[in-house]
């Protein structure tokens, strides 16, 4: 990534975290398999967030993918690609071994490169802090929300509160 935003004009370029929605619940309910097909999927769909030479795709976990957007004309260029995205997968469902249509369920959180060099950990932290917001607007109904780093006081309390459950949860699960 490093190479990839010296090498080229930084222009407009944004770094975004995605979360598959529902990934153990497909698991569950129609097997490994089928949780492996829904990954798929979903890396497809991302690969065809714009062309090739304005990305760089990279899975960071089982359900977690980081993609790197550079050489946009402006932001609003790439929040319009972003909702594109998110129309496209509402719109494009995949099959279901009992028949139903199902559309990929995608959080995001979305952090703006203003210069670079920059600090790639605080990058990816910012992107993921703007990621739990998006699922928590997800729990609130709001499907298909992509969420910018200006998060406000309340929202960046609420992301600390959901990574020390989350750590809880590992810390108790290892004993």
């Amino acid at each position: 990534m490093e190479q990839l935003l010296l090498k080229n004009p930084l222009k407009s370029s944004a770094l975004v975290m995605f979360d598959l929605d529902n990934l153990k619940n497909m698991n569950d309910t129609y097997g490994h398999k089928w949780g492996d097909f829904y990954i798929k999927e979903a890396v497809q769909r991302l690969n065809n967030i714009t062309q090739r030479n304005k990305m760089l795709l990279g899975r960071r976990s089982g359900d977690e993918f980081v993609l790197l957007l550079y050489g946009f004309t402006s932001k609003q260029e790439i929040e319009d690609c972003m909702n594109e995205f998110f129309s496209y997968i509402k719109d494009n469902t995949i099959k279901l071994p009992d028949g139903k249509d199902y559309s990929i369920g995608i959080s995001a959180g979305l952090a703006w490169i203003d210069s670079w060099p920059t600090d790639y950990e605080d990058l990816l932290n910012k992107a993921d802090e703007a990621l739990y917001i998006s699922k928590f607007n997800l729990m609130r109904q709001e499907v298909f929300h992509l969420q910018t780093t200006l998060l406000t006081k309340r929202e960046r309390r609420w992301v600390m509160n959901c990574r020390l459950r989350r750590l809880l949860l590992a810390t108790l699960n290892l004993q």
